[in-house]
């Protein structure tokens, strides 16, 4: 059967992950809403705000682009960890996956230079670590998760350039930067977990198969623990109810998650905590909206 190069919307819909790109937009509105505090004289109202919205437009193209050039280099790996989930090679060839790549990178940069050359500059960079990510560095262990939580943080990150000169909440969002910055490492390494028949399968050298799982499982603990540290400092450092927010709601949430991680031992239980991280990132987000 000849694979279209240019599939329908349905299949492109699939592979940019469209949850994932809801939750960056509501964080980046959020980011917007209430940590950029300017009177409407020299700032428009968030809704108004163009520049903003150029900037969400360019975040969301260059996620959306990681997305499709991760399971372009990622397809034999999702045959055996995912198999339902394969689109590439499936519903289009993998030619149309990497065109509508590079297309989507061509508008995320066209939107992010619109905005601001800065935010241009580091979408470029973004798209070029993203793509270094999937095809070289992904197989590493850390390395690639550690890309995946700094590219995540930026995502919060870059609303900070276009307002230098505005009153912001540089603390508040400092805090959510690397709230999200510590939680997609340590749903990255879940996933490497989740994916480890695969990744042995393709000679890839993630924590779980360098390291083990039980040694992998005490690497998550100390990223826990760090992100604790972090949360209960900014309690005490700064005080106010958005940490107050997370002292009460999210910190024993990372504990349940320990308590589940240190019962987890087949694929399903660590799918299940990907699911939980993801969960803890939502409510990140509703702290923000709480502020």
């Amino acid at each position: 059967m000849t694979l279209p190069v240019f599939a329908n919307v349905f299949v492109w819909w699939k592979m940019i992950r469209p949850t994932n790109l809801l939750i960056i937009a509501l964080t980046q509105i959020s980011v917007r809403v209430f940590c950029v505090i300017a009177d409407n004289k020299s700032l428009p109202n968030w809704y108004e705000d163009f520049v903003f919205w150029k900037i969400v437009v360019a975040t969301l193209c260059v996620a959306a682009a990681g997305y499709v050039i991760n399971d372009y280099y990622d397809i034999k790996i999702d045959i055996i960890n995912k198999p339902k989930e394969v689109v590439i090679g499936k519903q289009i060839h993998r030619r149309g996956a990497i065109l509508g790549h590079f297309f989507i990178n061509f508008i995320g940069l066209l939107f992010g230079f619109w905005a601001n050359i800065i935010v241009g500059i580091v979408c470029f960079f973004c798209e070029f670590f993203l793509w270094a990510y999937s095809s070289i560095l992904k197989p590493l262990p850390l390395i690639g998760n550690l890309m995946v939580g700094f590219l995540t943080a930026g995502a919060i990150w870059i609303l900070t350039i276009p307002y230098i000169t505005i009153n912001t909440k540089t603390n508040n969002i400092l805090i959510f930067g690397l709230f999200a910055f510590f939680i997609t490492i340590i749903r990255e390494i879940i996933k490497d977990m989740e994916d480890i028949k695969g990744d042995q399968m393709h000679h890839c050298k993630t924590l779980p198969i360098v390291l083990g799982m039980k040694k992998t499982k005490n690497i998550i603990y100390i990223f826990v623990f760090i992100l604790i540290i972090i949360l209960l400092s900014v309690y005490f450092t700064f005080g106010g109810f958005i940490t107050l927010y997370f002292y009460i709601f999210i910190i024993p949430l990372l504990s349940i998650f320990i308590y589940l991680l240190k019962k987890a031992e087949h694929k399903k239980d660590y799918h299940f905590l990907s699911v939980f991280c993801k969960m803890i990132m939502f409510l990140g987000i509703l702290g923000m909206i709480l502020l």
